[in-house]
């Protein structure tokens, strides 16, 4: 009962608490891999008594454990609700008020065009009809033509001219009638209101800071790697495809884009013994999951607090992500195209050479070995390969593994030439019919026809046994061939302008005459 009557007594006190509307302005936006933190500033002046502020135009997609309120004035929060606002329409987009603007201009120009051009075919049509004169008089009919020769052609003049200035103006008005169609098919059609009702005990001014996580935003890593040649170091230029369909639009706004990825309802789990029984199954012990309420953070402080510098440093590492600050203001339209901005350009020293696996393809790949590259924090992305400023062709950059180093494919060199055939293949059977003998041999041919020395790593295999009935045996490989447990050999070879080198190998398969191996 007590609780109830708290219920009662809270309810009444917001009903009739005045409200007053706020549209806060977008003051920066942080967006994360999977969302994006909306920052806003607004200031407002509040009467004596009970007010519920209503903190307009907020994203319909955000997330209400991610708010925080910080006010700057004497009240007392009482309650905050949170409700949808599906009364928003085109004209609270500034973008689209600005592209009627410029319609509306370019139309005037038009209709002003229009109407000089209607005058002048009217007066043409009188200069045509007075073109008879009723009394002969060789005078009058010679000024009378002369007249209208000279004023035919003028009015023929000003038309054309009208005309060509019309063409551009009518092609201005069709984009900025398609544009304005195009953002008002994705216009939002609601958005979030926060309702705060505070408990304000003198008249006076507040400044209020709302910060808040919402859905429907990210941005897409990608690279340009770019080389000059061998020897030379990478180019590497890290940007960025920022996307966003939160519902509102960000205009010219400070943007940072953090590695993060933000997540809510998080728990630490609980390690739990492992027993294992005969036929019954696993015991585990039960993981407690605590669920936060939904709790807006809020404080109002007594002094205004300092303004926060944008950082001039273009990257800030902290221990759990890596921010990049971009430098310029961005404008990104809600369910528009994403916007491509530039991160971060540097710098790696690379080890040049070339790789082939002739068994799988016939061609000399040009490649770059990369040491150093997880000292950039860089996050998993395609990267687009530029040789000597051509277009070779793509790849995807994951720094995140355990090799130790990073292998680019620059682009294949048709003036490397490789060969791979089988000199020997038949079957010779042991005289007592049961097994089959299989043997093979192989000569890579290399061939550097360019003008300068090549390092080239060539690979090639021989099978490895699964089974102790299949036996691989006399194996010969050329000199300076290594061969790994799976087999894989590896030559690392240098050529000279010019120059061919034959790689040779052999071995023999015996297997039983029933099985059938894939030789």
């Amino acid at each position: 009962m007590k609780y109830l009557k708290l219920a009662f007594l809270l309810f009444v006190y917001t009903a009739y608490a005045q409200e007053i509307e706020v549209t806060p302005g977008l003051e920066a936006a942080t967006v994360y891999r999977n969302s994006a933190r909306l920052s806003y500033r607004t200031s407002v002046t509040l009467p004596e008594g009970n007010i519920t502020l209503i903190f307009k135009g907020l994203s319909p997609y955000l997330i209400p454990e991610s708010v925080v309120l910080k006010g700057v004035g004497k009240a007392s929060i009482v309650n905050i609700s949170y409700r949808n606002d599906f009364l928003i329409n085109d004209r609270d987009n500034a973008k689209i008020q600005e592209l009627k603007k410029q319609l509306h201009q370019t139309e005037q120009k038009l209709n002003v065009l229009e109407a000089r051009k209607n005058s002048l075919q009217d007066e043409l049509k009188i200069l045509k009809s007075n073109s008879k004169l009723d009394k002969p008089n060789l005078s009058a009919v010679q000024q009378f033509i002369n007249y209208y020769k000279k004023r035919y052609r003028e009015v023929r003049k000003e038309i054309f001219d009208i005309d060509t200035k019309s063409a551009p103006l009518q092609k201005k008005a069709k984009k900025l009638k398609k544009q304005i169609q195009e953002l008002q098919g994705r216009a939002r059609r609601n958005a979030k209101d926060m309702l705060v009702t505070l408990s304000v005990p003198a008249p006076q001014k507040f400044t209020f800071r709302l910060e808040y996580i919402t859905r429907n935003a990210g941005w897409k890593p990608s690279y340009n790697i770019r080389s000059q040649g061998a020897e030379k170091d990478l180019q590497w230029q890290f940007q960025a495809e920022v996307h966003q369909n939160t519902g509102i639009d960000w205009y010219n706004v400070p943007v940072t884009l953090s590695t993060l990825h933000p997540r809510y309802h998080m728990y630490i789990p609980e390690a739990s013994p492992w027993y294992l029984h005969r036929y019954q199954p696993r015991a585990y012990a039960k993981q407690k999951r605590t669920h936060p309420t939904q709790q807006v953070v809020m404080t109002l402080e007594a002094n205004e607090a300092d303004e926060v510098a944008v950082q001039e440093s273009v990257v800030v590492e902290s221990d759990l992500d890596v921010q990049y600050t971009l430098k310029s203001k961005y404008t990104v339209l809600s369910g528009a195209e994403p916007v491509l901005v530039q991160l971060e350009a540097f710098l790696t020293p690379a080890e040049y050479q070339y790789y082939a696996v002739p068994y799988q393809n016939r061609t000399a790949f040009l490649t770059a070995r990369v040491s150093d590259l997880p000292e950039k924090r860089l996050v998993p992305g395609k990267a687009r390969i530029y040789y000597q400023d051509r277009y070779t062709g793509e790849t995807f950059i994951n720094p995140y593994t355990d090799k130790e180093h990073l292998l680019l494919a620059l682009g294949n060199d048709p003036e490397i030439v490789i060969e791979r055939k089988q000199t020997q293949n038949f079957k010779d059977y042991k005289s007592f019919g049961n097994k089959i003998l299989v043997k093979r041999a192989y000569v890579i041919t290399v061939k550097n026809n360019k003008k300068i020395p090549v390092k080239i790593e060539v690979r090639d295999r021989i099978p490895v046994s699964q089974d102790e009935k299949i036996e691989v045996k006399n194996v010969q490989i050329s000199s300076g061939g290594k061969t790994d447990r799976n087999g894989i050999i590896t030559w690392t070879l240098k050529l000279n302008p010019g120059e061919t080198l034959k790689l040779k190998t052999y071995f023999e398969v015996k297997y039983p005459k029933d099985y059938h191996i894939n030789l």
